[in-house]
């Protein structure tokens, strides 16, 4: 670009000398003026490189117009060259004291005026130069500055992911270019479009807007490249000059979706984006990849604590939550409990397979034949519960259940490949309602539970009401707990013990204790046969007491011969209530380092204040705490950092697909890697194959549990156990 010359002399003659000599410079152009006021106006808007102006002027004189040049802050560094008389030469240097680049006296000698022009306008140049290399490494430095702090921002925030992503591309959106906003956005690919999610609008700053759908099939290399792509594809009409960089995508995977995060811009780009810059988008790029991913796996995760693993539907723990909270919400509510008939037999002549074939089928069409008012749920094993709000009165709940009823008029299918093969099957159905039935939801489902006994035994394929005749079932209940208050004292209850085995090394490093019951006439009877009810009617906690005397006995016997033996028992919600839960374990006496609990974690979320506090009591004495069934409660990962746990037990059901189901792979991995980061050991149930403790191992699991080391056996088969292991390590 040229260089600028503003001459001011009020002689014609002069100015055309001195513009003859301007012209034997190079790259030069010549601006004249004989006014100085003239000259004066509009010299800021000039652009000048250098003004040579004459002191003999008609006010303002030279020396006027060089002090306004340099109290103007955009000539103050401009060249200004005085021009005077030989008689003069005290007036020159009054003008180098004001601030005069140099000074030239008449007569004017065309080699020396050539010469200072020329140095002064080269010294211009390079000062112009350096200027804005200055300018240019400020706004490379702003534009780092920007960068860093956006990325330090995203690493320590904690908004949620909605905010998190919409402020991280905002931000990203005014650091790709110095001075200059781009539209942001982050977008699934479907098909060859881009499915905008998150953007914001910058039309304000003259970007595109992000409703504009982008096709990518002309990007497609650059998709498949997995590559960061700068494109132009704005019509030629709004293309500028220079090298436009208009569109830039950077590609990131969350499983297997594929996301772009994107930036559109109608204002050029003159120079090409370095590596500097696509680095800066691949870091965005990675920050909502890894936001997406944790949010993928937390919803995961979440998922399987609030739903059915099998089904699907919602599972007890969220019914009993929803249950509760409708209870307290309105006074008109209807209590369906639905058993299936005769499944047990379908499930063993058929498999277990089919089995779960079926249950998937049936909970899919519950789930079709509920209205927005019924919430439907698997309560375990073929038993599923529904929920009615604003069941005003008996009618509104036969309704539903005859609704229901006729949803098992048709055959279900099996699972096979070709659906050819159906099952019919039937269903009972009990109905309780509040508040005429019962003012809680635990003593309505208990009732609702009752009827469904009811119809079953009226000739299944039935519904049925609690009334006063169902309460003939609860004498049954009534006996029951007469029997479990006896078996105490009749010393009916035995401990089994199940081995943990370290998966490294196969040795056993502890067990957990299981409750059987030797009833006189019923035989031995399953922990779920009697736990459940004994919990309901206050004996928990006497039964509890018992346990944990008899594993404190066995611990320290076991703890003798292998001190880093650990003997584990169960807590029940009402011992986590019980403020003597500690004291009575210490009354146990000796070392209760021997020793662990196991909370489940649908107990631990109750009440997680007071779950807290008996945690810290038993750590306090020495006594360790495991998270059972863990993934299967309520959703805790937003307290589990909070609880003093030692121990996370991956609930089976996790378990059983290993390592084929990618599902339980994927959980599996989630819970070992949230576990290890907050430095918890972990411990693996219902291990029945080999290749399940394989993968578990390699996993970085470090305990397991199940029927491939052993059943649940009495403490006599145990210490023959144990007596084998020792016996086979001094070997």
């Amino acid at each position: 670009m040229a260089q600028r010359i503003v001459i001011v002399d009020d002689s014609a003659l002069n100015r055309r000398m001195l513009e003859s000599l301007v012209a034997q410079l190079f790259d030069v152009e010549v601006l004249a003026f004989g006014r100085s006021a003239e000259a004066l106006e509009r010299a800021p808007m000039l652009g000048a490189s250098l003004f040579i102006i004459d002191y003999r002027m008609p006010a303002p004189d030279g020396m006027a117009m060089l002090s306004a040049i340099r109290a103007d802050g955009r000539t103050h560094h401009t060249p200004v060259v005085m021009i005077t008389a030989a008689e003069e030469r005290t007036v020159c240097y009054e003008a180098l004291e004001r601030g005069a680049s140099d000074f030239l006296v008449r007569p004017i000698d065309p080699r020396e005026f050539t010469k200072r022009i020329g140095n002064l306008l080269a010294l211009e140049a390079s000062r112009n130069e350096a200027a804005e290399h200055l300018e240019r490494e400020e706004a490379a430095a702003r534009l780092n500055a920007a960068r860093l702090d956006l990325i330090w921002r995203a690493g320590t925030s904690i908004a949620n992911d909605e905010t998190f992503l919409h402020d991280l591309i905002e931000g990203a959106s005014h650091a790709i270019v110095d001075g200059c906003a781009f539209a942001a956005m982050i977008a699934r690919l479907d098909g060859t479009d881009f499915v905008i999610e998150v953007g914001n609008a910058v039309a304000d700053y003259g970007g595109e807007g992000v409703g504009r759908r982008i096709a990518v099939a002309a990007h497609r290399e650059a998709v498949d490249a997995d590559a960061i792509e700068a494109v132009a594809d704005l019509p030629l009409e709004r293309r500028g000059a220079g090298n436009w960089r208009a569109a830039l995508f950077a590609p990131f995977n969350v499983g297997a979706d594929r996301y772009f995060v994107g930036f559109l811009s109608t204002e050029p780009k003159a120079t090409p984006f370095s590596a500097f810059d696509t680095a800066f988008l691949e870091t965005i790029a990675n920050l909502c990849s890894a936001r997406l991913q944790q949010r993928a796996q937390f919803e995961r995760l979440r998922f399987q604590t609030e739903y059915d693993a099998l089904t699907a539907i919602l599972n007890r723990s969220s019914f009993r939550a929803r249950g509760f909270a409708a209870m307290r919400a309105s006074n008109a509510l209807g209590l369906l409990i639905l058993n299936l008939d005769d499944f047990r037999h379908a499930n063993e002549t058929l498999g277990q397979q089919t089995g779960d074939a079926l249950l998937v089928e049936v909970a899919a069409r519950l789930n079709a034949t509920a209205t927005s008012d019924e919430t439907v749920a698997r309560l375990g094993g073929d038993t599923f519960g529904v929920l009615i709000a604003n069941c005003q009165d008996r009618a509104d709940a036969l309704a539903s259940a005859n609704r229901y009823l006729e949803a098992f008029h048709y055959p279900f299918g099996t699972g096979d490949r070709e659906d050819r093969e159906r099952i019919s099957l039937g269903a009972s159905i009990g109905i309780a309602l509040a508040p005429q039935d019962a003012d809680g939801f635990e003593m309505l489902l208990a009732r609702a539970d009752a009827a469904c006994l009811a119809a079953k035994n009226a000739g299944r394929g039935r519904y049925a009401f609690f009334d006063i005749a169902v309460e003939e079932t609860f004498a049954a209940s009534r006996l029951l707990q007469n029997d479990l208050q006896a078996a105490l004292t009749r010393n009916e209850f035995v401990l089994y013990f199940q081995p943990h085995v370290e998966l490294a090394t196969g040795r056993i490093r502890g067990a957990e204790a299981l409750i059987r019951w030797h009833h006189p006439t019923r035989g031995l009877v399953e922990p779920n046969a009697f736990i459940p009810f004994a919990e309901r009617h206050g004996l928990a906690g006497a039964i509890g007491a018992w346990v944990m005397g008899e594993t404190a006995r066995a611990s320290r016997e076991w703890r003798s011969a292998d001190p880093a033996f650990r003997a584990w028992f169960n807590l029940s919600a009402a011992e986590m209530r019980d403020a003597t839960l500690v004291p009575r374990l210490r009354e146990q006496g000796g070392d209760l380092s021997g020793l662990g609990v196991e909370i489940t974690e649908t107990v631990a979320m109750q009440n997680v204040s007071e779950t807290l506090a008996v945690m810290d009591a038993l750590r306090s004495a020495a006594i360790q705490v495991a998270l059972d069934d863990f993934g299967t409660g309520y959703s805790s990962l937003a307290h589990l950092k909070r609880l003093p746990i030692d121990v996370v037990k991956i609930d089976r059901a996790f378990i059983t697909g290993l390592p084929g189901d990618r599902f339980d792979v994927a959980v599996v991995v989630a819970v070992l890697s949230i576990a290890r980061s907050f430095g918890f050991e972990t411990l693996a149930e219902g291990i029945e194959h080999e290749a399940q403790a394989t993968f578990l191992q390699s996993a970085g699991c470090a305990l397991g549990q199940g029927y491939l080391y052993g059943r649940p056996m009495p403490i006599d088969e145990f210490d023959a156990l144990l007596a084998s292991q020792h016996a086979g390590v001094l070997l």
